[in-house]
């Protein structure tokens, strides 16, 4: 195995893991603001967003990868 493609496949992995500690985490956030600690909201926010952008990672890491092994296709227009 090339090291380059295992090093997508970790990557992938780890924005993976750091997406679902960042779910939990605004679980967390969420349910102590709604019990009356405001300023966790800020904290909340700032979790949810750090999970998106982990999430877009990781699906665009195992893109990448499965490009790079020929499982993708680049969609090109064709020139007639």
């Amino acid at each position: 195995m090339q090291p380059q493609l295992l090093l997508l496949g970790l990557g992938a992995v780890v924005a993976l893991a750091a997406w679902g500690l960042l779910v939990w985490t605004a679980i967390h956030f969420g349910r102590s603001a709604r019990g009356g600690d405001s300023e966790d909201w800020l904290y909340l926010a700032i979790a949810s967003v750090g999970a998106v952008l982990c999430l877009f990672g990781c699906l665009w890491l195992v893109t990448v990868l499965l490009r790079a092994i020929g499982l993708l296709e680049d969609k090109r227009p064709h020139r007639h």
